[in-house]
């Protein structure tokens, strides 16, 4: 339980600098705004802009893509990335076969791609229902749309995958969580996020709302109709969390405001699996991470369009309370799960616990450093030497941790539930990158001329450029407009050396 501890501590420490550093009265943020008229993507040659920013707004401390897109290094009129053009995957003519084996092999799938890290389903309950489908053919009832369900995702996920039918309603929360899967999988995030949100109320209304806390109550296994709820539960609130960091503009929820009241998942009995006891360190780990990511996308901080020594303190008193947390936490880990940390390269993860807890701590470390970046390419900084130098390597250092998180995670050989947010996430980190050394080679006023790029930073976003190919004409979720801003944002370069930018 040392896991949660760290981070718990200092809840009160973050609280207290928010307070202290930006009054309340600030919330009524000033945003520029931008034009939306063409539904192309502009190329990235055109000059960055020199806009300065409104004096003392309030800006989140970090933010998505769309965010990114928005900083002055970039022109104006880089078009927002759609996120769901309403397509959908063609379906077959003819049901698939529904063979006992045939069914057992894609809940294989699905248990290796989607429970082993989301356990929202009673594994031998779902048994049950394969057996039942393979022996009596569909029906209308719920357990026929449960097992389609756990089918068709199953399908989705394997490699190669095999187009199956989806399924268009479902009245029981574990059902609604996979519907959800299913439209992540499918690339719409928009559908994927009305089901998870539905789910998570549903659940917290049905089940939670009812009781003083949220108790995890005695040891039991992961089967267990206390830990499936807790599974659901978090499954449904992180999912939904990850997606309205992409999208901004969707609304918020019941779930965001019981935070502090989340169950950790209960651990299991002494006589469990092994295995059991690694997924249960992994999934209270994987929750204490969202809990500060939470308060670091949180948090806010003031920028005037001449960044203040005040202000710049205040941001670095974050990062380094922020940083602190991370510290704890991955030193918290138990072995099983824990990994090494990057030093000069990043080397490939086989355990899919380490690798997702791997990518959680890069995501937070570059998390922590994305403003500082956005302070050098869009601001010329007028601060104390010292200050100015660590603000410098704090940027530099977040470019480095761009570059490692497209190096870290390949996840283009198939498709899963967390392949388009990975995808936002990695069209954000190339185009920082990018912005980066738009910057120096435009030899822009700001503070960018002094960060130190990676010196393979576009080999790397290359290689995700060429990753991400297979999906360059898949409009659902904006994935071909992330492709074009990537391959456009390459080709703007006219570099007067060879040894600046290598050819693509």
């Amino acid at each position: 339980m040392q896991i949660l501890q760290a981070v718990q501590d200092l809840a009160q420490d973050v609280k207290e600098q928010q307070s202290s550093g930006v009054a309340d009265t600030l919330s009524q943020a000033h945003q520029p705004t931008r034009p939306s008229e063409a539904d192309s993507l502009v190329n990235l040659t055109a000059t960055p802009r020199s806009i300065p920013a409104p004096e003392g707004h309030v800006e989140r401390f970090s933010e998505g893509l769309d965010s990114v897109l928005k900083w002055n290094v970039f022109p104006l009129d880089v078009n927002h990335i759609p996120i769901d053009n309403g397509s959908l995957m063609a379906m077959p003519d003819e049901l698939p076969p529904i063979s006992f084996p045939e069914l057992k092999r894609l809940q294989k799938s699905y248990l290796s791609t989607v429970h082993s890290v989301n356990p929202i389903l009673d594994v031998a309950v779902l048994d049950q229902y394969v057996i039942k489908v393979s022996e009596n053919g569909l029906d209308w009832t719920t357990q026929t749309c449960l097992v389609a369900l756990v089918c068709a995702i199953g399908a989705l996920c394997q490699d190669p995958h095999v187009e199956t039918p989806r399924s268009n309603n479902s009245w029981d929360v574990d059902q609604t969580t996979d519907i959800a899967i299913w439209f992540m999988c499918n690339l719409q995030p928009l559908e994927a996020w009305r089901y998870f949100t539905m789910a998570g109320n549903s659940c917290y209304s049905a089940i939670w709302a009812r009781e003083p806390t949220m108790s995890a109550g005695p040891p039991n296994s992961p089967s267990s109709p206390q830990a499936i709820k807790q599974s659901i539960f978090y499954t449904a609130y992180k999912s939904e969390v990850e997606i309205r960091y992409e999208i901004p503009s969707l609304p918020g929820s019941m779930l965001e405001h019981i935070e502090d009241r989340l169950t950790f998942p209960s651990p299991p009995a002494a006589n469990c699996l092994f295995d059991e006891t690694i997924a249960w360190y992994y999934f209270l780990a994987d929750i204490a991470a969202r809990h500060l990511i939470n308060r670091i996308v949180d948090a806010k901080v003031e920028i005037s369009d001449s960044p203040s020594e005040v202000q710049a303190n205040s941001l670095l008193r974050s990062y380094e309370v922020f940083g602190s947390q991370l510290q704890d936490w991955y030193l918290s880990l138990p072995p099983e799960i824990s990994f090494p940390p990057p030093d000069a390269t990043i080397s490939s993860e086989s355990n899919i616990y380490k690798r997702i807890l791997r990518s959680r701590y890069l995501f937070i470390k570059e998390l922590l450093c994305r403003p500082f970046v956005r302070l050098c390419l869009n601001y010329e900084l007028k601060l104390p030497s010292a200050l100015d130098d660590e603000i410098l390597s704090i940027a530099s250092l977040g470019l480095q941790y761009c570059a490692w998180r497209l190096k870290a995670v390949d996840r283009m050989n198939k498709l899963d539930h967390g392949l388009w947010i990975w995808i936002r996430n990695s069209t954000a980190c190339s185009m920082i990158l990018i912005g980066a050394a738009r910057s120096l080679q435009s030899q822009s006023a700001t503070a960018s001329g002094r960060l130190v790029l990676p010196g393979d930073w576009r080999e790397t976003v290359v290689s995700f450029l060429h990753g991400l190919e297979k999906y360059s004409h898949e409009t659902r979720g904006g994935v071909a407009s992330c492709y074009q801003l990537v391959t456009w944002g390459l080709d703007g370069f006219q570099p007067s050396s060879p040894d600046i930018i290598q050819e693509l």
